[in-house]
């Protein structure tokens, strides 16, 4: 037992750490994939965290639990479905859950219903049942459930394995042409094989434990070894393997590829000084043929690097960019007794605005009154 709870304590540890670099990149988490990633590692790392618990109980009061408090976790019958569907949102590119998703909802709530259900305890096993496995047995929420409900949860992997198999083949049946798309498709085929032969385990495993070793606890203690080295192994080679934690969402995207290999090259925040400065300096959102491709000409910076520069500073598109600069400069006049001597239409044009229309929706819109109203709370 020292051994499961030594390979236990190192998945747990590594886990963690995945887990904690992944929430403290919001870029990364930003991804649909990238949260049931996440997931995966929160049900596993209270999975194992839960197992190594249960060992040292079993150690410190010398009993030996039954199989339904080591492997009763109900939450765990979400994995097969989140392998499954973070394979899905990577190749499909999804960005939020549809519809076809709630059908899998509905695949784990059933499981999780049987996994609960107060099942009748056979009365010729409440003998063997003494008071210190009640109790734990209670404490950690293990239910005494019929053997076809570990079977069905072992069939559960092995079909979800399948399914993800049929997505894979469905979108790589033909040659993929990008050396990073190459390097998707075999981390998803390999951690798809992965699953697979783990799944299978899990279900041989159940099988074994459930007809010859009911009593023994070997198979258990290498079934946790086992599964214990496997996860060990993937955190190591995700820790070590940081494009594959996060970036494979963007990989699949051929836009978001695009920005990311700017990010990579460019500082965008200097550059977003940059034409802050010139624009400001120069007033050069006041001439009449200011606009994103005569920026990009005069300055001699790529458009593209641009309009990422000022998205990534929230700006919504190079317009709202441009009537950032107009409604400081009109708010600048009325501060300068403008209006004192100009009426609005004035000011409109003074600031850069070709219709003065379009000069009172922005600027309620960015202050919240009306250039009137704002001139009266200057006075």
């Amino acid at each position: 037992m020292l051994i499961s709870d030594f390979f236990l304590l190192i998945t747990s540890v590594y886990i963690v750490i995945l887990i904690i670099k992944l929430m403290f990149y919001e870029d990364n988490i930003s991804y649909l994939s990238n949260k049931i990633l996440l997931a995966i590692f929160f049900i596993f790392g209270f999975a194992f965290l839960r197992c190594l618990f249960i060992n040292r109980i079993q150690v410190y009061y010398h009993v030996q639990f039954p199989i339904g408090v080591l492997v009763n976790s109900s939450i765990i019958c979400a994995i097969p479905i989140l392998f499954y569907l973070y394979v899905k949102t990577i190749l499909l590119n999804q960005r939020n859950f549809i519809r076809e998703d709630l059908y899998h909802l509905t695949v784990f709530i059933f499981f999780y219903v049987i996994f609960e259900f107060p099942y009748r305890k056979d009365p010729s096993m409440i003998k063997f049942i003494n008071i210190e496995k009640l109790y734990w047995s209670t404490y950690f929420g293990a239910n005494y459930y019929p053997d076809w409900v570990l079977f069905l949860k072992g069939l559960l992997g092995v079909s979800y394995s399948t399914l993800t198999y049929n997505l894979l083949h469905k979108k790589f049946k033909n040659k993929t042409p990008s050396k990073q798309l190459k390097k998707i498709k075999r981390w998803l085929f390999n951690i798809t094989h992965l699953k697979f032969v783990l799944s299978i385990t899990t279900l041989i495993m159940t099988i074994l434990l459930l007809f010859f070793y009911k009593k023994n606890s070997i198979p258990i203690e290498a079934s946790m070894i086992a599964l214990s080295f496997f996860f060990s192994g993937l955190a190591f080679y995700l820790n070590k393997n940081k494009k594959m934690l996060y970036d494979i969402p963007i990989f699949m995207d051929v836009s978001s590829l695009s920005k990311k290999k700017i990010k990579d090259t460019i500082n965008l925040n200097s550059l977003f000084k940059k034409l802050s400065h010139e624009i400001e300096a120069n007033e050069l959102y006041l001439k009449k043929e200011f606009s994103l491709k005569w920026l990009s000409s005069s300055l001699n910076i790529r458009t593209n690097h641009i309009s990422l520069a000022i998205s990534e500073k929230g700006f919504e598109n190079f317009s709202s960019y441009s009537n950032h600069f107009k409604i400081k400069k009109a708010k600048e006049l009325m501060c300068e007794k403008f209006l004192e001597n100009y009426n609005i239409e004035a000011l409109a044009a003074a600031a850069g605005f070709n219709a003065v229309t379009s000069f009172y929706r922005i600027f309620k819109a960015e202050t919240g009154m009306t250039p009137k109203n704002y001139n009266m709370n200057l006075k």
